[in-house]
């Protein structure tokens, strides 16, 4: 008799572009985190090195084939060419994702 494993499998987009945003103005954008295995993925956070960058539900669980989307929010405080990272830590494989954008005043 064969053993099945279920496992996690995450899959989310690799890079946000949010185009043009405005100094001192929040820009919010969903991320969706999606889960292609056969077993529950459990995200315990989701972070970044910049304060200017936050996660507004941090940890979550997502079902087998399932899709949850978390709010993210950049409030830029200078003009010029935004990059940062997104660290997703979970039961599957850590995912970094990058955010960049124009940041305009």
């Amino acid at each position: 008799m064969a053993t099945v494993l279920f496992e996690p499998e995450i899959s989310v987009s690799a890079t946000v572009d949010l185009n043009q945003v405005y100094v001192g103005l929040i820009q919010q954008f969903p991320l969706t985190i999606a889960n292609t295995g056969n077993g529950d993925l459990i995200v315990s956070s989701i972070s970044s090195n910049d304060a200017s960058l936050s996660v507004g539900n941090q940890s979550l669980t997502v079902p087998p084939g399932q899709s949850r989307q978390v709010e993210v929010s950049l409030l830029a405080k200078t003009s010029g060419s935004y990059s940062q990272t997104l660290t997703i830590e979970n039961n599957d494989t850590q995912k970094v994702v990058s955010v960049s954008a124009a940041v305009v005043e």
